[in-house]
């Protein structure tokens, strides 16, 4: 099997980091090495070469539901009468 360096982008949850491994050199076999090499964890990106010790990952953070969810661009009700 032929392998390159690769950066795995790997997701949990709401938690991410990066790990230097060596995986195939075609993509998608990459993707499944990555995936069976990490159960428990999706991988997001491969990124040719190492760049896990010279790099920055953040945490996912999601934001709790309310009641408004989405946002009508084209409300207008903050206006009142007096100020069209």
């Amino acid at each position: 099997m032929n392998s390159r360096p690769y950066t795995a982008v790997l997701i949990s949850k709401s938690r991410s980091r990066l790990v230097n491994i060596d995986a195939p050199l075609e993509k998608n076999s990459a993707f499944l090495f990555v995936q069976e090499k990490f159960p428990g964890e999706k991988p997001v990106a491969l990124i040719p070469g190492e760049h896990a010790n010279h790099s920055y990952t953040y945490d996912i953070t999601t934001a709790s539901k309310s009641e408004n969810s989405c946002v009508d661009v084209f409300d207008m009700s903050y206006l009142s009468n007096n100020d069209v």
